[in-house]
């Protein structure tokens, strides 16, 4: 089910896994700061019973930890690269906290491309606009300790869930990840996401959307991811929905994958009947 990483051919040369059977129509999937992108694994282990799944780590991240000073359209570039690389004529987005602000300026780029189709764009847990706390989080933590940076992290990804063998497994990898990334990698993250303009002219350029928090979410709650969806609607987008998942916290993509599995198959076939762009 895992065929070898493959390395594409642009500045960087970022990793990019594929997992699944052969198909022209697949997934790519884009992680949050302060993982990589195995944080996907135990959603791609039942999606990619359906479809073909592919991820990267994004510039700063796992295998592209010497790549840790970027800018948000860096970041965008190589996601636009990576799906015009890929071997998938058809393409379901899906993003992850910074992974969905970059997941949606891709598709916002690749609308109009003519050999690509972004056939839809899932975004988990992610913010509706760059906020002054982000670059105040970048400058606190030039000055803060490895342990403080861990320990905030991971109260805003995992305070408040109940207890469960699951959670402690993704605590222990969350921890695991947060103290190897460089900090330079986590300064290049909160600035880039700063930078971010929100959904207000970018929404008329998205295709079929859907929006995923979890009910205990600290860093996304349902209230910022309804500002996206008040975007899409404004902007005429009909083919868009918000599931909040009960009990869920940010670090969604890490918890038991059966609820969230389901919207996103549910929203990939109904995608595929219709070219929203």
């Amino acid at each position: 089910m895992t065929t070898p990483l493959v390395r594409l051919p642009y500045p960087g040369s970022l990793l990019v896994a594929q997992k699944g059977t052969s198909g022209d129509e697949g997934v790519i999937a884009l992680h949050s700061i302060g993982v990589d992108a195995r944080s996907f694994d135990a959603l791609f282990s039942h999606l990619a019973a359906v479809y073909p799944c592919l991820s990267y780590d994004l510039r700063g991240h796992g295998s592209a930890a010497a790549l840790s000073q970027f800018d948000l359209d860096t970041l965008v570039d190589d996601a636009v690269k990576v799906v015009e690389s890929c071997r998938f004529d058809k393409v379901h987005l899906l993003g992850h906290s910074i992974g969905g602000v970059i997941a949606a300026l891709a598709a916002a780029r690749l609308a109009d491309c003519p050999s690509k189709k972004v056939q839809s764009l899932s975004i988990i847990a992610s913010p509706p606009m760059g906020l002054a706390v982000f670059g105040e989080r970048a400058q606190a933590m030039q000055h803060e300790s490895r342990q403080t940076i861990v320990e905030t992290t991971m109260q805003r990804w995992f305070g408040g869930l109940a207890t469960s063998p699951e959670l402690a497994q993704a605590i222990q990898y969350a921890e695991q990840q947060l103290s190897l990334v460089p900090v330079q990698t986590l300064l290049s993250s909160w600035q880039s996401l700063a930078q971010f303009s929100g959904y207000g002219e970018l929404a008329a350029h998205l295709p079929a959307t859907l929006l995923l928090t979890g009910s205990q979410d600290l860093s996304t709650p349902a209230s910022a991811m309804q500002i996206i969806l008040d975007a899409l609607h404004k902007a005429g987008k009909t083919q868009t929905a918000l599931h909040v998942i009960d009990g869920g916290g940010h670090m969604l993509p890490l918890t038991p994958p059966d609820t969230l599995m389901a919207l996103l198959l549910a929203h990939f076939k109904a995608s595929g009947t219709t070219h929203f762009c």
